[in-house]
Protein backbone atom coordinates (compact mmCIF):
# COMPACT_ATOMS: atom_id res chain seq x y z
CA UNK A 1 0.00 0.00 0.00
CA UNK A 2 1.25 3.42 -0.88
CA UNK A 3 0.58 6.21 1.55
CA UNK A 4 0.97 9.82 0.49
CA UNK A 5 0.20 13.14 2.14
CA UNK A 6 -3.48 14.00 1.91
CA UNK A 7 -2.66 17.24 0.15
CA UNK A 8 -0.95 15.33 -2.63
CA UNK A 9 -4.11 13.63 -3.79
CA UNK A 10 -6.06 16.84 -3.30
CA UNK A 11 -3.58 19.14 -5.04
CA UNK A 12 -5.13 21.21 -7.81
CA UNK A 13 -4.72 19.42 -11.13
CA UNK A 14 -7.79 20.23 -13.20
CA UNK A 15 -6.14 20.15 -16.61
CA UNK A 16 -3.97 17.14 -15.91
CA UNK A 17 -4.56 13.70 -14.55
CA UNK A 18 -3.78 13.30 -10.89
CA UNK A 19 -2.67 9.96 -9.62
CA UNK A 20 -3.65 9.00 -6.10
CA UNK A 21 -0.34 10.29 -5.23
CA UNK A 22 -0.12 13.34 -7.54
CA UNK A 23 1.21 16.70 -6.53
CA UNK A 24 1.88 19.81 -8.52
CA UNK A 25 4.81 21.72 -7.08
CA UNK A 26 6.62 24.31 -9.21
CA UNK A 27 7.90 22.15 -12.02
CA UNK A 28 10.97 23.80 -13.47
CA UNK A 29 12.01 23.43 -17.06
CA UNK A 30 14.50 20.87 -18.20
CA UNK A 31 17.63 22.75 -19.08
CA UNK A 32 18.65 20.12 -21.62
CA UNK A 33 17.30 17.08 -23.38
CA UNK A 34 16.55 14.15 -21.05
CA UNK A 35 19.07 11.39 -20.71
CA UNK A 36 18.34 8.02 -22.32
CA UNK A 37 15.49 6.21 -20.62
CA UNK A 38 16.47 3.49 -18.14
CA UNK A 39 14.67 0.14 -18.14
CA UNK A 40 11.55 0.31 -16.01
CA UNK A 41 12.36 -2.70 -13.87
CA UNK A 42 15.99 -1.83 -13.23
CA UNK A 43 17.00 -1.74 -9.57
CA UNK A 44 19.64 0.83 -8.61
CA UNK A 45 22.22 -1.91 -8.33
CA UNK A 46 22.24 -5.69 -8.16
CA UNK A 47 21.36 -6.69 -4.61
CA UNK A 48 20.14 -9.93 -3.08
CA UNK A 49 16.35 -9.65 -3.23
CA UNK A 50 14.07 -11.09 -0.57
CA UNK A 51 10.34 -11.06 0.13
CA UNK A 52 8.87 -11.63 3.60
CA UNK A 53 5.58 -13.40 2.96
CA UNK A 54 2.73 -12.84 5.43
CA UNK A 55 3.17 -15.00 8.50
CA UNK A 56 0.62 -17.58 9.59
CA UNK A 57 -1.01 -17.06 12.97
CA UNK A 58 -1.37 -20.45 14.65
CA UNK A 59 -4.27 -20.81 17.08
CA UNK A 60 -3.15 -20.81 20.68
CA UNK A 61 -5.75 -18.83 22.51
CA UNK A 62 -4.56 -15.30 21.79
CA UNK A 63 -3.17 -12.81 19.35
CA UNK A 64 -5.31 -12.94 16.24
CA UNK A 65 -4.25 -12.25 12.68
CA UNK A 66 -3.25 -8.69 13.43
CA UNK A 67 -0.50 -9.88 15.78
CA UNK A 68 1.18 -12.03 13.11
CA UNK A 69 0.70 -9.22 10.57
CA UNK A 70 2.42 -6.81 12.93
CA UNK A 71 5.41 -9.11 13.30
CA UNK A 72 5.95 -9.76 9.60
CA UNK A 73 5.51 -6.05 8.86
CA UNK A 74 8.07 -5.15 11.50
CA UNK A 75 10.55 -7.66 10.10
CA UNK A 76 10.17 -6.05 6.67
CA UNK A 77 10.90 -2.67 8.24
CA UNK A 78 14.01 -4.01 9.95
CA UNK A 79 15.34 -5.64 6.78
CA UNK A 80 14.60 -2.48 4.77
CA UNK A 81 17.19 -0.62 6.89
CA UNK A 82 19.97 -2.79 5.45
CA UNK A 83 21.61 -1.31 2.38
CA UNK A 84 22.88 -4.71 1.21
CA UNK A 85 19.41 -6.11 0.46
CA UNK A 86 16.48 -5.34 -1.79
CA UNK A 87 13.44 -6.06 0.37
CA UNK A 88 10.03 -6.21 -1.25
CA UNK A 89 7.57 -3.77 0.31
CA UNK A 90 4.67 -4.99 2.35
CA UNK A 91 2.08 -3.88 -0.18
CA UNK A 92 3.45 -6.27 -2.80
CA UNK A 93 3.32 -9.32 -0.53
CA UNK A 94 0.01 -8.66 1.21
CA UNK A 95 -1.99 -10.53 -1.45
CA UNK A 96 -0.23 -13.75 -0.41
CA UNK A 97 -1.68 -13.64 3.09
CA UNK A 98 -4.27 -16.30 2.23
CA UNK A 99 -4.55 -19.13 -0.24
CA UNK A 100 -2.09 -21.71 -1.53
CA UNK A 101 1.37 -20.37 -2.26
CA UNK A 102 3.10 -21.25 -5.50
CA UNK A 103 6.62 -20.24 -4.48
CA UNK A 104 8.20 -20.38 -7.97
CA UNK A 105 5.42 -18.16 -9.30
CA UNK A 106 5.72 -15.78 -6.36
CA UNK A 107 9.47 -15.52 -6.79
CA UNK A 108 9.08 -14.76 -10.48
CA UNK A 109 6.30 -12.20 -9.91
CA UNK A 110 8.29 -10.34 -7.27
CA UNK A 111 11.69 -10.75 -8.91
CA UNK A 112 13.34 -12.25 -5.83
CA UNK A 113 15.73 -15.11 -5.19
CA UNK A 114 14.61 -15.72 -1.61
CA UNK A 115 11.42 -15.65 0.41
CA UNK A 116 10.82 -15.78 4.17
CA UNK A 117 7.90 -17.79 5.53
CA UNK A 118 6.93 -17.84 9.18
CA UNK A 119 4.43 -19.02 11.75
CA UNK A 120 3.48 -17.25 14.97
CA UNK A 121 1.92 -18.89 17.99
CA UNK A 122 1.02 -16.65 20.90
CA UNK A 123 -0.16 -18.03 24.23
CA UNK A 124 -0.49 -15.55 27.04
CA UNK A 125 2.80 -13.75 27.40
CA UNK A 126 4.81 -16.27 25.32
CA UNK A 127 5.44 -16.19 21.58
CA UNK A 128 6.76 -19.00 19.37
CA UNK A 129 8.18 -17.78 16.08
CA UNK A 130 9.33 -20.22 13.38
CA UNK A 131 11.05 -18.80 10.27
CA UNK A 132 12.36 -20.32 7.05
CA UNK A 133 14.37 -18.68 4.28
CA UNK A 134 13.72 -20.45 0.97
CA UNK A 135 14.86 -20.35 -2.62
CA UNK A 136 11.44 -19.97 -4.28
CA UNK A 137 12.45 -21.60 -7.56
CA UNK A 138 13.76 -24.84 -5.99
CA UNK A 139 11.99 -24.54 -2.61
CA UNK A 140 15.40 -25.29 -1.08
CA UNK A 141 15.80 -24.13 2.50
CA UNK A 142 18.60 -21.58 2.88
CA UNK A 143 18.20 -20.92 6.60
CA UNK A 144 15.73 -21.59 9.37
CA UNK A 145 15.29 -20.83 13.05
CA UNK A 146 12.75 -21.28 15.80
CA UNK A 147 12.40 -18.83 18.68
CA UNK A 148 10.52 -19.11 21.96
CA UNK A 149 10.38 -15.84 23.86
CA UNK A 150 8.15 -13.73 26.02
CA UNK A 151 6.47 -10.78 24.33
CA UNK A 152 8.97 -8.39 25.91
CA UNK A 153 11.82 -10.10 24.07
CA UNK A 154 10.07 -10.32 20.71
CA UNK A 155 11.75 -7.35 19.07
CA UNK A 156 15.19 -8.61 20.06
CA UNK A 157 14.36 -11.96 18.46
CA UNK A 158 13.15 -10.26 15.28
CA UNK A 159 16.36 -8.23 15.07
CA UNK A 160 18.44 -11.39 15.50
CA UNK A 161 16.43 -13.05 12.74
CA UNK A 162 16.76 -10.04 10.39
CA UNK A 163 20.55 -10.01 10.71
CA UNK A 164 20.73 -13.79 10.29
CA UNK A 165 18.63 -13.57 7.11
CA UNK A 166 20.89 -10.84 5.75
CA UNK A 167 23.99 -12.90 6.41
CA UNK A 168 22.40 -15.98 4.82
CA UNK A 169 21.86 -13.92 1.67
CA UNK A 170 25.47 -12.74 1.58
CA UNK A 171 24.91 -9.22 2.92
CA UNK A 172 27.21 -7.72 5.49
CA UNK A 173 25.35 -5.17 7.61
CA UNK A 174 27.48 -2.32 8.90
CA UNK A 175 27.92 -1.67 12.59
CA UNK A 176 25.50 1.26 12.38
CA UNK A 177 22.91 -0.83 10.52
CA UNK A 178 23.19 -3.58 13.13
CA UNK A 179 22.66 -0.98 15.84
CA UNK A 180 19.57 0.45 14.15
CA UNK A 181 18.02 -2.95 13.44
CA UNK A 182 18.57 -4.10 17.01
CA UNK A 183 17.25 -0.92 18.63
CA UNK A 184 13.95 -1.73 20.33
CA UNK A 185 11.26 0.87 19.60
CA UNK A 186 10.02 0.76 23.20
CA UNK A 187 10.74 -1.09 26.42
CA UNK A 188 7.04 -1.22 27.26
CA UNK A 189 5.63 -4.58 26.17
CA UNK A 190 2.04 -3.40 26.22
CA UNK A 191 2.86 -0.27 24.19
CA UNK A 192 4.61 -2.39 21.57
CA UNK A 193 1.65 -4.73 21.34
CA UNK A 194 -0.72 -1.78 20.86
CA UNK A 195 1.59 -0.36 18.20
CA UNK A 196 1.64 -3.62 16.21
CA UNK A 197 -2.15 -3.75 16.25
CA UNK A 198 -2.40 -0.08 15.21
CA UNK A 199 -0.12 -0.60 12.21
CA UNK A 200 -2.20 -3.59 11.17
CA UNK A 201 -5.41 -1.55 11.16
CA UNK A 202 -3.81 1.42 9.40
CA UNK A 203 -2.20 -0.69 6.69
CA UNK A 204 -5.40 -2.55 5.90
CA UNK A 205 -7.76 0.43 6.21
CA UNK A 206 -7.91 1.65 2.58
CA UNK A 207 -10.26 4.38 3.71
CA UNK A 208 -12.32 2.28 6.12
CA UNK A 209 -13.28 4.71 8.85
CA UNK A 210 -13.43 2.15 11.66
CA UNK A 211 -9.88 0.91 10.88
CA UNK A 212 -8.50 4.45 10.79
CA UNK A 213 -10.17 5.21 14.12
CA UNK A 214 -8.75 2.03 15.61
CA UNK A 215 -5.24 2.92 14.43
CA UNK A 216 -5.47 6.43 15.88
CA UNK A 217 -6.83 5.15 19.20
CA UNK A 218 -4.25 2.37 19.60
CA UNK A 219 -1.33 4.65 18.76
CA UNK A 220 -2.59 7.19 21.28
CA UNK A 221 -2.80 4.46 23.92
CA UNK A 222 0.73 3.28 23.11
CA UNK A 223 2.09 6.81 23.50
CA UNK A 224 0.23 7.23 26.78
CA UNK A 225 2.03 4.15 28.09
CA UNK A 226 5.41 5.27 26.73
CA UNK A 227 5.60 8.99 25.86
CA UNK A 228 9.11 8.42 24.46
CA UNK A 229 7.90 5.86 21.90
CA UNK A 230 9.26 7.71 18.83
CA UNK A 231 7.97 5.22 16.26
CA UNK A 232 4.43 5.49 17.60
CA UNK A 233 4.67 9.30 17.47
CA UNK A 234 5.79 9.06 13.83
CA UNK A 235 2.92 6.80 12.82
CA UNK A 236 0.38 8.90 14.68
CA UNK A 237 1.62 12.00 12.85
CA UNK A 238 0.99 10.26 9.54
CA UNK A 239 -2.47 9.08 10.61
CA UNK A 240 -3.44 12.58 11.75
CA UNK A 241 -2.13 14.22 8.58
CA UNK A 242 -3.36 11.71 6.01
CA UNK A 243 -6.65 10.54 7.46
CA UNK A 244 -7.87 13.57 9.36
CA UNK A 245 -5.90 16.32 7.66
CA UNK A 246 -5.25 17.67 11.16
CA UNK A 247 -1.96 19.51 10.77
CA UNK A 248 -2.14 21.01 14.26
CA UNK A 249 -2.25 17.49 15.73
CA UNK A 250 0.20 15.90 13.27
CA UNK A 251 3.15 18.25 13.46
CA UNK A 252 3.91 17.96 17.21
CA UNK A 253 4.03 14.16 16.92
CA UNK A 254 6.35 14.29 13.90
CA UNK A 255 8.67 16.78 15.60
CA UNK A 256 8.59 14.76 18.82
CA UNK A 257 9.59 11.62 16.93
CA UNK A 258 12.58 13.35 15.33
CA UNK A 259 13.63 14.89 18.63
CA UNK A 260 13.47 11.54 20.41
CA UNK A 261 15.33 9.57 17.72
CA UNK A 262 17.03 11.80 15.13
CA UNK A 263 18.18 8.80 13.09
CA UNK A 264 14.76 7.08 12.94
CA UNK A 265 13.76 6.85 9.23
CA UNK A 266 10.04 6.78 9.95
CA UNK A 267 10.34 9.98 11.99
CA UNK A 268 11.83 11.83 9.03
CA UNK A 269 9.19 10.37 6.70
CA UNK A 270 6.47 11.62 9.04
CA UNK A 271 7.99 15.09 9.24
CA UNK A 272 8.40 15.19 5.46
CA UNK A 273 4.73 14.32 5.16
CA UNK A 274 3.76 17.15 7.49
CA UNK A 275 6.07 19.72 5.87
CA UNK A 276 4.56 19.09 2.48
CA UNK A 277 0.98 18.46 3.46
CA UNK A 278 0.65 21.28 5.96
CA UNK A 279 3.12 23.92 4.77
CA UNK A 280 3.89 23.10 1.12
CA UNK A 281 7.54 23.28 2.17
CA UNK A 282 8.83 21.15 -0.67
CA UNK A 283 12.59 21.66 -0.12
CA UNK A 284 12.13 20.81 3.55
CA UNK A 285 10.03 17.76 2.73
CA UNK A 286 12.65 16.57 0.24
CA UNK A 287 15.36 16.84 2.91
CA UNK A 288 13.29 14.77 5.32
CA UNK A 289 12.50 12.06 2.78
CA UNK A 290 16.17 11.95 1.80
CA UNK A 291 16.99 11.32 5.46
CA UNK A 292 14.30 8.62 5.59
CA UNK A 293 15.74 6.87 2.52
CA UNK A 294 19.28 7.07 3.87
CA UNK A 295 18.14 5.35 7.04
CA UNK A 296 15.92 2.80 5.30
CA UNK A 297 17.04 2.32 1.68
CA UNK A 298 14.34 -0.25 1.10
CA UNK A 299 11.40 1.90 2.20
CA UNK A 300 9.35 2.07 -1.02
CA UNK A 301 6.90 4.62 0.38
CA UNK A 302 9.62 7.15 1.22
CA UNK A 303 11.25 6.44 -2.14
CA UNK A 304 8.17 7.29 -4.13
CA UNK A 305 7.49 10.42 -2.11
CA UNK A 306 11.07 11.52 -2.67
CA UNK A 307 10.94 10.65 -6.36
CA UNK A 308 7.68 12.50 -6.98
CA UNK A 309 8.90 15.60 -5.16
CA UNK A 310 12.24 15.64 -6.95
CA UNK A 311 10.52 15.55 -10.32
CA UNK A 312 8.25 18.36 -9.16
CA UNK A 313 11.18 20.71 -8.64
CA UNK A 314 12.89 19.73 -11.88
CA UNK A 315 15.34 17.05 -10.67
CA UNK A 316 14.00 14.73 -13.34
CA UNK A 317 16.65 12.07 -13.62
CA UNK A 318 17.02 11.68 -9.87
CA UNK A 319 13.27 11.68 -9.35
CA UNK A 320 12.55 9.13 -12.05
CA UNK A 321 15.38 6.94 -10.74
CA UNK A 322 13.74 7.02 -7.30
CA UNK A 323 10.38 6.07 -8.80
CA UNK A 324 11.92 3.18 -10.74
CA UNK A 325 13.67 2.04 -7.58
CA UNK A 326 10.37 2.20 -5.71
CA UNK A 327 8.85 -0.06 -8.36
CA UNK A 328 11.71 -2.52 -7.93
CA UNK A 329 11.02 -2.63 -4.19
CA UNK A 330 7.24 -2.69 -4.57
CA UNK A 331 6.63 -4.45 -7.90
CA UNK A 332 2.97 -5.26 -7.29
CA UNK A 333 1.97 -1.77 -6.22
CA UNK A 334 -0.56 -0.25 -8.59
CA UNK A 335 -0.02 3.18 -7.07
CA UNK A 336 3.75 3.12 -7.61
CA UNK A 337 3.22 2.07 -11.22
CA UNK A 338 0.57 4.69 -11.97
CA UNK A 339 2.68 7.46 -10.37
CA UNK A 340 5.71 6.49 -12.46
CA UNK A 341 3.58 6.30 -15.62
CA UNK A 342 2.15 9.75 -14.95
CA UNK A 343 5.54 11.31 -14.26
CA UNK A 344 6.99 9.77 -17.42
CA UNK A 345 4.10 11.17 -19.44
CA UNK A 346 4.59 14.62 -17.91
CA UNK A 347 8.22 14.67 -19.12
CA UNK A 348 7.02 13.30 -22.47
CA UNK A 349 8.73 9.94 -22.28
CA UNK A 350 5.57 8.50 -23.72
CA UNK A 351 6.74 5.05 -24.84
CA UNK A 352 8.00 4.14 -21.40
CA UNK A 353 4.95 5.78 -19.84
CA UNK A 354 2.68 3.54 -21.95
CA UNK A 355 4.62 0.43 -20.89
CA UNK A 356 4.39 1.25 -17.19
CA UNK A 357 0.74 2.24 -17.55
CA UNK A 358 -0.06 -1.18 -19.01
CA UNK A 359 1.61 -2.68 -15.96
CA UNK A 360 -0.61 -0.56 -13.70
CA UNK A 361 -3.69 -1.68 -15.59
CA UNK A 362 -2.69 -5.31 -15.22
CA UNK A 363 -2.51 -4.77 -11.45
CA UNK A 364 -5.89 -2.96 -11.28
CA UNK A 365 -7.84 -3.81 -14.45
CA UNK A 366 -11.04 -2.07 -13.34
CA UNK A 367 -9.49 1.19 -12.16
CA UNK A 368 -10.92 4.10 -14.17
CA UNK A 369 -7.94 6.35 -13.54
CA UNK A 370 -5.44 3.88 -15.00
CA UNK A 371 -7.73 3.12 -17.94
CA UNK A 372 -8.01 6.79 -18.79
CA UNK A 373 -4.33 7.59 -18.30
CA UNK A 374 -3.32 4.76 -20.62
CA UNK A 375 -5.85 5.95 -23.19
CA UNK A 376 -4.71 9.57 -23.07
CA UNK A 377 -1.03 8.84 -23.63
CA UNK A 378 -1.59 8.45 -27.42
CA UNK A 379 -3.48 11.76 -27.38
CA UNK A 380 -0.58 13.60 -25.76
CA UNK A 381 2.02 11.82 -27.89
CA UNK A 382 0.35 11.78 -31.33
CA UNK A 383 -3.02 13.50 -31.13
CA UNK A 384 -4.62 10.07 -31.58
CA UNK A 385 -8.09 9.91 -30.01
CA UNK A 386 -8.95 6.31 -30.91
CA UNK A 387 -7.97 4.69 -27.62
CA UNK A 388 -9.46 7.56 -25.62
CA UNK A 389 -12.74 7.07 -27.46
CA UNK A 390 -12.72 3.37 -26.68
CA UNK A 391 -12.01 4.10 -23.00
CA UNK A 392 -14.95 6.47 -22.87
CA UNK A 393 -17.16 3.77 -24.33
CA UNK A 394 -16.07 1.29 -21.66
CA UNK A 395 -16.82 3.36 -18.59
CA UNK A 396 -18.47 1.42 -15.79
CA UNK A 397 -22.17 1.91 -15.16
CA UNK A 398 -21.28 3.48 -11.81
CA UNK A 399 -18.96 6.37 -12.51
CA UNK A 400 -16.28 7.37 -9.96
CA UNK A 401 -17.73 9.89 -7.55
CA UNK A 402 -14.64 11.81 -6.41
CA UNK A 403 -10.88 11.94 -6.39
CA UNK A 404 -8.57 10.64 -9.08
CA UNK A 405 -11.14 8.70 -11.06
CA UNK A 406 -13.41 11.73 -11.31
CA UNK A 407 -10.55 14.04 -12.29
CA UNK A 408 -9.51 11.55 -14.97
CA UNK A 409 -13.02 11.37 -16.33
CA UNK A 410 -13.21 15.18 -16.47
CA UNK A 411 -9.98 15.27 -18.48
CA UNK A 412 -11.20 12.63 -20.90
CA UNK A 413 -14.58 14.25 -21.50
CA UNK A 414 -12.98 17.47 -22.70
CA UNK A 415 -12.00 15.76 -25.96
CA UNK A 416 -15.51 14.45 -26.67
CA UNK A 417 -18.15 17.17 -26.29
CA UNK A 418 -20.86 15.15 -28.07
CA UNK A 419 -20.37 12.20 -25.73
CA UNK A 420 -20.34 14.60 -22.78
CA UNK A 421 -23.81 15.80 -23.72
CA UNK A 422 -24.99 12.21 -24.10
CA UNK A 423 -23.77 11.37 -20.60
CA UNK A 424 -25.22 14.56 -19.18
CA UNK A 425 -28.57 13.80 -20.79
CA UNK A 426 -28.54 10.33 -19.28
CA UNK A 427 -28.17 11.81 -15.80
CA UNK A 428 -24.88 9.99 -15.17
CA UNK A 429 -22.76 13.13 -14.81
CA UNK A 430 -24.37 14.40 -11.62
CA UNK A 431 -22.43 12.47 -9.01
CA UNK A 432 -18.77 12.37 -10.13
CA UNK A 433 -18.31 16.13 -9.87
CA UNK A 434 -20.56 17.00 -6.95
CA UNK A 435 -17.92 16.76 -4.21
CA UNK A 436 -14.20 16.73 -4.96
CA UNK A 437 -13.78 17.94 -7.60
CA UNK A 438 -16.84 20.18 -7.53
CA UNK A 439 -17.77 20.97 -11.12
CA UNK A 440 -21.38 21.91 -11.86
CA UNK A 441 -22.99 19.66 -14.42
CA UNK A 442 -23.99 22.83 -16.27
CA UNK A 443 -20.29 23.79 -16.59
CA UNK A 444 -19.59 20.56 -18.48
CA UNK A 445 -22.64 21.09 -20.65
CA UNK A 446 -21.62 24.68 -21.39
CA UNK A 447 -18.13 23.66 -22.44
CA UNK A 448 -19.47 20.87 -24.65
CA UNK A 449 -22.07 23.13 -26.31
CA UNK A 450 -19.43 25.81 -26.93
CA UNK A 451 -17.06 23.29 -28.49
CA UNK A 452 -19.85 22.04 -30.74
CA UNK A 453 -20.66 25.56 -31.94
CA UNK A 454 -23.99 26.02 -30.14
CA UNK A 455 -23.63 29.53 -28.64
CA UNK A 456 -27.16 29.96 -27.27
CA UNK A 457 -27.13 26.59 -25.48
CA UNK A 458 -23.62 27.24 -24.18
CA UNK A 459 -24.60 30.66 -22.85
CA UNK A 460 -27.60 29.26 -20.97
CA UNK A 461 -25.56 26.46 -19.43
CA UNK A 462 -22.71 28.73 -18.40
CA UNK A 463 -25.19 31.14 -16.78
CA UNK A 464 -26.50 28.25 -14.68
CA UNK A 465 -22.93 27.17 -13.84
CA UNK A 466 -21.95 30.71 -12.78
CA UNK A 467 -24.93 30.89 -10.44
CA UNK A 468 -23.83 27.63 -8.81
CA UNK A 469 -20.16 28.65 -8.59
CA UNK A 470 -20.49 32.20 -7.25
CA UNK A 471 -21.52 31.25 -3.68
CA UNK A 472 -18.79 28.63 -3.52
CA UNK A 473 -16.15 31.15 -4.58
CA UNK A 474 -17.41 33.58 -1.94
CA UNK A 475 -17.11 30.84 0.66
CA UNK A 476 -13.65 29.74 -0.53
CA UNK A 477 -12.00 32.74 -2.25
CA UNK A 478 -8.63 31.00 -2.46
CA UNK A 479 -9.90 27.90 -4.25
CA UNK A 480 -8.21 28.11 -7.65
CA UNK A 481 -10.33 25.52 -9.49
CA UNK A 482 -13.50 27.32 -8.47
CA UNK A 483 -12.05 30.68 -9.50
CA UNK A 484 -11.07 29.39 -12.93
CA UNK A 485 -14.37 27.62 -13.49
CA UNK A 486 -16.18 30.82 -12.58
CA UNK A 487 -13.96 32.88 -14.89
CA UNK A 488 -14.70 30.50 -17.75
CA UNK A 489 -18.43 30.59 -16.99
CA UNK A 490 -18.41 34.42 -16.95
CA UNK A 491 -16.63 34.45 -20.31
CA UNK A 492 -19.17 31.97 -21.62
CA UNK A 493 -22.04 34.39 -20.94
CA UNK A 494 -20.17 37.45 -22.22
CA UNK A 495 -19.25 38.93 -18.85
CA UNK A 496 -15.72 39.43 -20.11
CA UNK A 497 -14.63 42.04 -17.57
CA UNK A 498 -15.69 39.75 -14.71
CA UNK A 499 -14.01 36.78 -16.38
CA UNK A 500 -10.70 38.59 -16.79
CA UNK A 501 -10.90 39.94 -13.24
CA UNK A 502 -11.38 36.43 -11.82
CA UNK A 503 -8.55 35.17 -14.02
CA UNK A 504 -6.22 37.94 -12.83
CA UNK A 505 -7.09 37.05 -9.26
CA UNK A 506 -6.30 33.39 -9.90
CA UNK A 507 -2.98 34.27 -11.49
CA UNK A 508 -2.01 36.40 -8.49
CA UNK A 509 -2.89 33.59 -6.10
CA UNK A 510 -0.97 31.00 -8.11
CA UNK A 511 2.18 33.04 -8.72
CA UNK A 512 5.17 31.04 -7.59
CA UNK A 513 3.02 28.07 -6.60
CA UNK A 514 2.56 24.62 -8.04
CA UNK A 515 -0.63 25.62 -9.84
CA UNK A 516 0.83 28.54 -11.81
CA UNK A 517 1.19 26.76 -15.15
CA UNK A 518 -2.21 25.13 -14.70
CA UNK A 519 -3.76 28.58 -14.37
CA UNK A 520 -1.95 29.65 -17.53
CA UNK A 521 -3.47 26.72 -19.38
CA UNK A 522 -6.98 27.78 -18.39
CA UNK A 523 -6.06 31.41 -19.07
CA UNK A 524 -5.60 30.68 -22.78
CA UNK A 525 -9.16 29.36 -23.10
CA UNK A 526 -10.66 32.18 -21.00
CA UNK A 527 -8.74 34.89 -22.85
CA UNK A 528 -9.81 33.59 -26.24
CA UNK A 529 -13.45 33.34 -25.16
CA UNK A 530 -13.25 36.89 -23.78
CA UNK A 531 -11.96 38.23 -27.11
CA UNK A 532 -8.28 38.47 -26.18
CA UNK A 533 -6.83 36.29 -28.93
CA UNK A 534 -3.31 37.73 -28.92
CA UNK A 535 -3.03 37.20 -25.18
CA UNK A 536 -4.48 33.69 -25.52
CA UNK A 537 -1.87 32.70 -28.11
CA UNK A 538 0.95 34.12 -26.00
CA UNK A 539 -0.33 32.25 -22.96
CA UNK A 540 -0.69 29.01 -24.88
CA UNK A 541 2.85 29.33 -26.24
CA UNK A 542 4.09 29.84 -22.68
CA UNK A 543 2.27 26.72 -21.47
CA UNK A 544 3.64 24.56 -24.28
CA UNK A 545 7.14 25.96 -23.78
CA UNK A 546 7.08 25.12 -20.08
CA UNK A 547 6.15 21.49 -20.64
CA UNK A 548 4.18 21.75 -17.44
CA UNK A 549 1.25 19.41 -17.30
CA UNK A 550 0.05 16.97 -19.88
CA UNK A 551 -0.48 19.51 -22.66
CA UNK A 552 1.37 19.00 -25.91
CA UNK A 553 1.14 20.46 -29.42
CA UNK A 554 -0.36 17.13 -30.52
CA UNK A 555 -3.10 17.21 -27.88
CA UNK A 556 -3.89 20.88 -28.50
CA UNK A 557 -4.38 20.13 -32.20
CA UNK A 558 -7.30 17.82 -31.40
CA UNK A 559 -8.69 19.57 -28.31
CA UNK A 560 -12.15 21.01 -29.09
CA UNK A 561 -11.61 23.80 -26.58
CA UNK A 562 -9.13 25.37 -29.03
CA UNK A 563 -11.30 24.93 -32.12
CA UNK A 564 -11.87 28.67 -32.48
CA UNK A 565 -8.10 29.23 -32.77
CA UNK A 566 -7.58 26.83 -35.64
CA UNK A 567 -6.64 28.59 -38.83
CA UNK A 568 -4.96 31.42 -37.00
CA UNK A 569 -1.35 31.49 -38.27
CA UNK A 570 -0.01 31.97 -34.75
CA UNK A 571 -1.90 28.97 -33.41
CA UNK A 572 -1.08 26.76 -36.39
CA UNK A 573 2.61 27.53 -35.98
CA UNK A 574 2.46 26.45 -32.34
CA UNK A 575 0.94 23.06 -33.07
CA UNK A 576 2.35 22.29 -36.53
CA UNK A 577 3.87 18.78 -36.30
CA UNK A 578 6.24 19.61 -39.16
CA UNK A 579 7.36 22.88 -37.63
CA UNK A 580 10.35 23.57 -35.45
CA UNK A 581 9.93 22.30 -31.89
CA UNK A 582 8.99 24.89 -29.29
CA UNK A 583 12.17 25.69 -27.37
CA UNK A 584 12.31 24.88 -23.71
CA UNK A 585 12.22 27.74 -21.29
CA UNK A 586 15.18 28.57 -19.12
CA UNK A 587 15.79 26.85 -15.81
CA UNK A 588 13.83 29.44 -13.86
CA UNK A 589 10.70 29.30 -15.98
CA UNK A 590 9.10 26.08 -14.79
CA UNK A 591 9.04 22.75 -16.56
Amino acid sequence: RLRRPAGIAAAFAVPVLVAAIAVRVARRAEGAAPRPEAPVSAAPRALPAVAVLPFTDLPAGGGGDNFAAGIDGELITQLAQLSGLRVIARGSVESYRSGTRDLPAIGAALGVGAVVEGTVRRAGGRVELALRLLDPASRRELWSARYDTDVAGLFEVQAEAALAIARALGATPSLEERRLVARAPTADRRAHDLFLRAVYFWERSMGVEADNQAAERLLGEAIALDPRFALAHAWLAIVEAEWKGDCAAARPHAERAVALEPDLPQAHAALGNVLFNCQRDVPGAIREFEAAVRGAPGDAISRINLGAMRTMVGDLDEGLADLRTAMAYDPRSYLVAIELARELAIVRRFDEAASVCRRARALEPDDVHARVLCALIPVWRDGDLAEASRALGRLPARLPTEGNGAWSLFQLLAYFPDRTLDLAGSGRLGDPFANHPYIPRAFLVGGAEAALGHPAEARAAFAEAAAALEPRVRAAPGDLPLLLFLARAHAGVGRNADALAELARARRLARGREEEATVLRYAAEIEETAGRRAEALATLADVLRRRDGLITPASVRVDPRYASLRGDPGFDALVDPAGAPIPLAGKAAGR
